[in-house]
């Protein structure tokens, strides 16, 4: 087990390296619990690999996009002073704002440089320092709390894939519509459809009447 947690295929290339870890550690193969219908019981429950902790998710995320966007900004930033003119105010070399859809949740994470490798970043009322290096292989290497992760990032079509520490997660280009509709019927409640067509009703007599 110890062996495939070091393994580290970056690429387009997919593997179920993370989910066989998390099966050979899963207590019924510990226990030699198994049989011939195990796997299928896991496949069934839609059992999936252990993800990296939401926190290093969110982190990690925040300070790849920011570094990813960082030189971007500066060719900007240095394209208007060459120009002889001030850089509009949305383009700012220190503060950026980075949005992260993971698992179906949407963060908002106002990061700010502080060097050329810290950042603090800051949600809703929680403040965290940090600090990046970028490896020669590509990765960054984060130090976050005294503790240090390693992550690699891949781009795909569903979005970024993020592996941190050997784990993996995926910083989804938007939100699937099937989460944001279960979403909306748990805390909305159900449209029906007669109601939306007599609103509908209701606005073409009003556009009736004003013509």
């Amino acid at each position: 087990v110890l062996g495939l947690k070091e393994i580290q295929i970056r690429g387009e290339i997919r593997t179920n390296v993370d989910y066989t870890v998390d099966l050979l550690n899963a207590a019924e193969y510990r226990e030699n619990k198994i049989h011939t219908g195990w796997l299928d019981s896991r496949i069934a429950m839609r059992v999936r690999a252990e993800r990296p902790p939401w926190y290093l998710s969110v982190v990690g995320g925040a300070l790849y996009e920011a570094s990813s966007r960082s030189s971007s900004v500066v060719t900007d930033y240095v394209g208007y002073l060459s120009k002889g003119q001030i850089p509009p105010k949305h383009i700012s070399l220190v503060n950026l704002t980075v949005t992260l859809n993971i698992d179906g949740s949407k963060y908002t994470i106002e990061t700010v440089r502080g060097g050329p490798r810290s950042y603090k970043l800051r949600i809703n009322e929680s403040e965290v320092e940090a600090e990046i290096h970028s490896l020669r292989d590509g990765g960054l290497l984060m130090q976050l709390d005294g503790n240090s992760h390693v992550i690699y990032a891949e781009t795909e079509a569903a979005g970024t894939r993020l592996l941190i520490n050997g784990r993996t997660c995926l910083l989804q280009v938007k939100i699937a519509r099937s989460v944001f509709s279960s979403w909306f019927l748990r805390n909305i409640g159900v449209v029906s459809v007669v109601t939306v067509a007599a609103n509908c009703m209701e606005i073409h007599k009003l556009i009736m009447s004003s013509e």
